[in-house]
């Protein structure tokens, strides 16, 4: 029987909030849906997709999506009109990013000026007066004339420009791209405004609505824990993962499985010392971690009492090794705690032990391996490393 180690909200968080970076799937989809609205906001009228797609959904201007009857769109543009442009946030994301940048003014309308009809900037400019002109079905009211007048000396810094065409940009880039999107939209307000209501939007789907209260309310419950700490440390992946479950006590620990109600209470002691197998037990108040961290220890002159949590051990352990070191003598221990877990998972499942010695010297050779490959100006082996700890580290 499986089961969720860690909510799927959290895991979509980014690093720096300690998820795992994993875009939501509607998210994605919303991002890449909205590649067709840019190339229908964008393209030229004149190419043969933009002809296919006006002729099969009765869309000739992106303008239209907002009042466009949806029955007889396509399936797939209807999805695309019910996903992006219902979606009021996505929307609204989507239109805020895109700047228009005004050439021979053949794309930019004024708005509904002759009878209800848009006018484009391009016929409404006069080129043999350089200003615009406009023609009105009647005389305007003082008050209308004093707009207009406010609207000419507006527009009188933004002359087309005949001999070049108008281009659009989106978020400061030459064109939409589903990345950049995504990342704006999980860092929007709704996603992680403690005031959002799902309830009052409307607009948006519930499911939507109930993914991003979730998200916050994760975030806000899990705020005084760090459990992005580990993932600034250049390790494997998969140990870096394994840290991130460790640092969430997401960890199949006999505590959780019993807490899960896999096992029975009468299973929850330790495989060695039968204490209460906690996370954190197994990594540094075991009998068994306790005698490789001990060992390790006294190869560099150190007694130490455990502190009651891995980070504080952690900085302790940090602590002791020179500036130069800093980063090896931390990789030797993210290895050491990797091995632990793994010789526990080897006494519980294969019945077999691993000797304390031959576990530190095995950490210790794969760690100072894996730090030779990313600093190639370290000459030592991990042999080298193992008979001289203290040389290490920062006292005598």
């Amino acid at each position: 029987m499986g089961f969720s180690k860690v909510p799927w909200s959290d895991v979509c968080l980014p690093l720096q909030q300690g998820g795992l970076n994993i875009s939501p799937l509607r998210i994605k989809n919303q991002s890449l849906l909205l590649k067709w609205i840019w190339k229908l906001r964008t393209g030229r009228k004149t190419t043969l997709w933009f002809t296919v797609i006006s002729c099969s959904t009765g869309i000739s201007d992106w303008r239209n999506l907002n009042s466009i009857n949806t029955t007889k769109l396509s399936q797939l543009w209807r999805g695309i009109h019910s996903v992006c442009v219902k979606n009021v946030e996505v929307w609204n994301i989507f239109n805020n990013g895109i700047a228009s940048h005004l050439g021979n003014g053949k794309e930019y309308v004024f708005g509904m000026i002759h009878g209800n009809k848009t006018i484009s900037v391009k016929d409404a400019y006069d080129d043999s007066n350089q200003n615009f002109s406009f023609r009105w079905n009647r005389r305007l009211r003082i008050g209308e004339q004093q707009l207009l007048a406010l609207l000419q000396e507006q527009v009188q810094c933004n002359l087309p420009i005949a001999d070049q065409e108008d281009y659009f940009s989106w978020n400061n880039k030459d064109k939409f791209t589903p990345s950049g999107f995504n990342l704006l939209l999980q860092a929007a307000p709704l996603y992680s405004s403690p005031d959002y209501d799902l309830r009052n939007a409307s607009d948006l789907d519930y499911e939507s609505r109930l993914h991003s209260a979730t998200v916050h309310v994760s975030a806000t419950l899990q705020a005084d824990k760090d459990y992005s700490f580990f993932w600034r440390f250049k390790l494997p992946p998969r140990i870096l993962f394994f840290l991130w479950l460790l640092a969430r006590d997401r960890l199949s620990s006999n505590q959780v499985l019993v807490i899960r109600g896999i096992l029975p209470l009468a299973k929850i002691g330790c495989s060695f010392c039968s204490c209460d197998e906690t996370n954190v037990h197994i990594m540094i108040h075991c009998r068994y971690a306790w005698l490789i961290w001990n060992n390790l220890l006294r190869m560099c002159n150190i007694q130490l009492v455990m502190p009651p949590t891995l980070i504080e051990f952690f900085h302790f352990w940090s602590s002791l090794s020179l500036n130069r070191y800093r980063h090896l003598w931390q990789t030797i221990w993210f290895f050491c705690v990797w091995d632990i877990w793994k010789a526990r998972n080897k006494r519980v499942f294969n019945n077999e032990f691993v000797e304390v010695n031959s576990l530190i010297f095995g950490a210790i050779c794969k760690a100072v391996e894996f730090y030779k490959d990313n600093n190639h100006g370290f000459v030592y082996s991990g042999n080298d490393v193992y008979r001289n700890l203290l040389f290490f580290c920062n006292f005598d």
